[in-house]
């Protein structure tokens, strides 16, 4: 016994024009372009129309190096990201360094916080 879990239909020819117009002419990823289609009902038309309203979204890969140096270069300059940016990212935008500031804040406000309550109080 099997289950189908996709059987094709006439519109899946539209679905690949509509996630490589989504890439090509607004470079959203696959993801982004079939949420914004989920969001308009699956209307190609509607969803279409809207993809020049929406922002790509990319996240950067911080490498283990990348995180490595980000910690020195806090503890040398403190929150003055433009200088750690200029100084020790100069490929990375300062929009990916300010994102990954506070991930990285909020990560360690975190592990102190666990250090600091009964171990009774952390998940």
């Amino acid at each position: 016994m099997s289950t189908t879990l996709w059987k094709p239909r006439d519109n899946d020819r539209h679905l690949d024009e509509y996630t490589q117009i989504s890439r090509d002419k607004f470079n959203l990823n696959p993801e982004q372009a079939l949420a914004i289609l989920e969001y308009h009902e699956h209307d190609f038309n509607d969803a279409c129309n809207d993809l020049q309203h929406y922002v790509p979204f990319e996240v950067e890969v911080w490498t283990d190096e990348d995180k490595a140096l980000f910690n020195q270069a806090f503890k040398s300059h403190g929150k003055n990201l433009s200088a750690i940016k200029k100084l020790f990212f100069p490929r990375k935008s300062f929009g990916c360094v300010v994102s990954y500031y506070y991930l990285w804040s909020s990560k360690e406000n975190k592990d102190d916080f666990k250090l600091k309550m009964p171990v009774s109080f952390i998940v």
